[in-house]
């Protein structure tokens, strides 16, 4: 039989199971190849019957070959699948990961075919996220978790496609490796230099009561779903912030209070902790910080709620007053150690936002934690900010006088932040 390769559109519907698999060859031997049944082939490979010819190739018998006179090979193979298998959400979810982004087939001078009729899309030569969630009728949020996993455990996205692992359980897999990991540190400690982490926030590695002063924002799990990024409302938040940045909503909260109870376990008595954070809305209401700071796992004291007026928003929704405040909560672990002299703030804050279209795509402005320097920073402090990003808390921290710590999961960020900084890098090997 000719050796045929599969074409890269079959390629993104997973394979049978080994016992679907098994139960072919046991049929195509007993009964035969099924003509109604023929192997499609176009631009010389198969573009569906991945399955059935290799079956045929074990069964010992010949299959039928028509190829395809159609204009839309890519939309062939999707409705072929989707009304033939029986996938669950997360293998459906790993197709849309395949493909969305893919180079489209079937365009024709510069003009898109449509791939699924009813979803009257239009395509500009690849499959947007969105559209390829669409397609598969699936959320965005699922798509979103798919590729969040697929960067961070790539061994975990062929469990999802073959349906034994759904993609909550699969993300809750990365949680717990990067629970487990030992944190290592990236960058050389040098005077007037920070220490760099690459670790969790829920993990730091630090010792117990080492820091003085934290300053941090975490991810706002705004998930793409929910908070379109501009465009009035209209424009998908396709790639987030580069973090996994869609979880569960309480899956979301627990993590929160479990990191406030690392931060409190590595924070000296006196320590203060600056968290910022942003009121959100979801299903027609609205989720505030508060349902978890108030939860009683978190241990801190929540001395003052501080609102910070942005002037500006990144996130827009067409049927929502545009959320320009935000919230710094200022907590602490018992009395808090403060500087002889007075705060002499307001807590309502107004100053801009980052710069846009900066390289990270959610960084600190420096403005806010100078202010939270100003008001409780002294002599000899050690700042940390467990959520690093951009590194503009440990830069603001360094130009007052102070040590500084930054904690975050990704190296690429730590590494550019540390660059734009003329700090020293050790590569990881």
């Amino acid at each position: 039989m000719t050796e045929l390769l599969f074409h890269e559109y079959a390629n993104i519907f997973p394979l049978m199971t080994p016992e679907e698999y098994a139960a072919l060859v046991a049929d195509m031997r007993a009964n035969g190849y099924d003509p109604t049944a023929p192997i499609v082939l176009y631009e010389g490979q198969i573009l569906d019957g991945r399955n059935r010819w290799k079956a045929a190739q074990d069964a010992g018998v010949e299959p039928t070959r028509i190829e395809y006179d159609g204009d839309d090979p890519l939309g062939f193979v999707v409705r072929r699948n989707l009304n033939r298998r029986h996938l669950n959400e997360t293998q459906r979810g790993t197709v849309a990961a395949k493909l969305a982004n893919i180079k489209r087939g079937g365009i024709r001078d510069g003009n898109p075919r449509h791939v699924h009729q009813s979803a009257n899309l239009h395509f500009d030569g690849r499959i947007s996220r969105a559209q390829a969630a669409d397609m598969l009728n699936v959320s965005p949020r699922t798509v979103a978790t798919i590729k969040a996993v697929e960067r961070a455990a790539p061994d975990l996205f062929e469990p999802m496609a073959q349906g034994s692992m759904t993609a909550n359980e699969a993300m809750k897999e990365v949680r717990r490796r990067a629970r487990d990991a030992t944190p290592e540190p990236v960058v050389e400690i040098a005077r007037r230099q920070p220490f760099l982490i690459v670790a969790p926030a829920e993990n730091t590695g630090l010792d117990n009561e080492s820091v003085d002063l934290i300053i941090t924002s975490p991810p706002y799990n705004l998930g793409e779903a929910h908070w379109p990024m501009g465009g009035n409302g209209r424009t998908p938040r396709d790639e987030g912030i580069g973090y996994y940045d869609g979880m569960p909503e309480d899956e979301y909260q627990r993590w929160q209070v479990a990191c406030l109870r690392e931060f409190y376990r590595v924070a000296k008595p006196g320590a203060s902790l600056f968290y910022n954070h942003k009121v959100r809305n979801r299903d027609g209401g609205i989720l505030h910080p508060m349902d978890w700071l108030r939860n009683a796992g978190n241990p801190w004291t929540i001395r003052q709620e501080i609102i910070w007026d942005r002037g500006s928003t990144h996130n827009h929704s067409a049927t929502l007053f545009w959320p320009e405040d935000e919230r710094i909560y200022w907590m602490t672990k018992g009395n808090p150690e403060l500087p002889n002299r007075p705060i002499g703030a307001s807590t309502v804050w107004s100053f801009h936002g980052p710069v846009a279209n900066t390289w990270h795509p959610a960084p600190f402005c420096e403005e806010l934690p100078r202010r939270c320097m100003d008001a409780v920073g002294r002599a000899g402090i050690t700042v940390l900010d467990p959520f690093a990003g951009s590194c503009t808390t440990l830069k603001v921290a360094l130009e007052l006088g102070y040590d500084a710590i930054g904690i975050d999961i990704s190296i690429e960020y730590l590494n550019r932040a540390a660059r734009e900084n003329g700090w020293t890098i050790l590569q990881k090997t």
